[in-house]
């Protein structure tokens, strides 16, 4: 077996956690001396056009000091993040997801939610999202 650099080598774990009927995922990323960082799948988010929704995004660390960078990816079209800081420097932050009046009408739609820590550890999860008419 070949000998990785020790920076190179991360170690990619996928869980799920049962809460009720809904399977909620979660990944953890270890890296180089015992560091890790998990992020726990929030739960499932309805926005309606012209409205907001919140996002709850829970990580957990070992051994990583400094805030943790939250990023999302590949949301509907017409939805965004209206935050100013998007680090989490507990284990928990907030988001307001805003969808404008012309979002994309869309039903459990998958974007990503990505936690990135000290060193470059990162992990990923899905969000899912459905955007609904106004009424």
């Amino acid at each position: 077996m070949r000998m990785l650099s020790a920076v190179a080598v991360l170690t990619v774990a996928f869980g799920f956690m049962a809460t009720g009927c809904e399977r909620r995922q979660e990944s953890t990323v270890s890296g180089q001396a015992g560091k890790q960082l998990t992020i726990h799948q929030p739960g499932a988010v309805t926005i309606v056009r012209g409205g907001t929704a919140k996002v709850k995004v829970v990580v957990n660390r070992q051994k990583l000091e400094g805030p943790v960078a939250i990023t999302f990816v590949d949301l509907p079209v017409g939805v965004t993040v209206a935050a100013a800081d998007m680090k989490i420097v507990g284990d928990e932050g907030t988001y307001d997801l805003m969808a404008t009046d012309a979002a994309q009408l869309v039903g459990n739609h998958r974007a990503k939610v990505t936690a990135m820590g000290a060193e470059g550890i990162s992990a990923s999860v899905d969000l899912v999202i459905t955007v609904e008419e106004k009424k």
